[in-house]
């Protein structure tokens, strides 16, 4: 293949790129033509080598000792929250602006998530019995805040 010519080309953010075009020479009697492109012209093909090199060079710091510390202690269990959001509640966007709003937004989130978690615990132990030891003991709905939230039986 043999570079042909350069040229930028615009994302949908905004962001330009240098793009570098390569033409292939003779395609016409080459027996892979129509696996290889469907064109009935030669192949054309578009290389961005910064982004290549960035992608390098993120792969290298991934793969390494430290990127591999740091991944191994990436958090499972938030995701796994964050997803159920997303997937389960349809929760994409967030609709109020500013960062209070989103701290509320989120909020009330969390407490839905939470309150549904609960449901289903109290469910589980109506179906199980009472003896179930995973029956759900009346307890706290939010671990950021202790104080509001207290066991049952017992003042806040």
């Amino acid at each position: 293949m043999k570079r042909y010519r350069q040229g930028k080309k615009v994302s949908g953010n905004g962001c330009v790129s240098q793009i570098s075009y390569y033409r292939a020479k003779r395609c016409g009697g080459c027996p892979l033509l129509g696996m290889c492109h469907k064109s009935r012209e030669d192949r054309i093909i578009m290389i961005n080598h910064r982004l290549n090199e960035l992608r390098n060079k993120a792969r290298e710091l991934l793969t390494s000792e430290r990127g591999l510390m740091h991944r191994s202690k990436r958090p499972i269990e938030p995701e796994a929250a964050f997803g159920q959001l997303k997937g389960n509640n349809n929760f994409n966007r967030f609709t109020l602006k500013g960062l209070v709003g989103v701290g509320i937004e989120f909020a009330l989130m969390a407490i839905g998530h939470n309150l549904r978690k609960m449901a289903a615990k109290a469910k589980n132990s109506e179906n199980n019995g009472p003896d179930n030891p995973c029956s759900p003991s009346p307890l706290r709905l939010c671990h950021l805040c202790p104080n509001h939230y207290s066991r049952i039986g017992k003042a806040a």
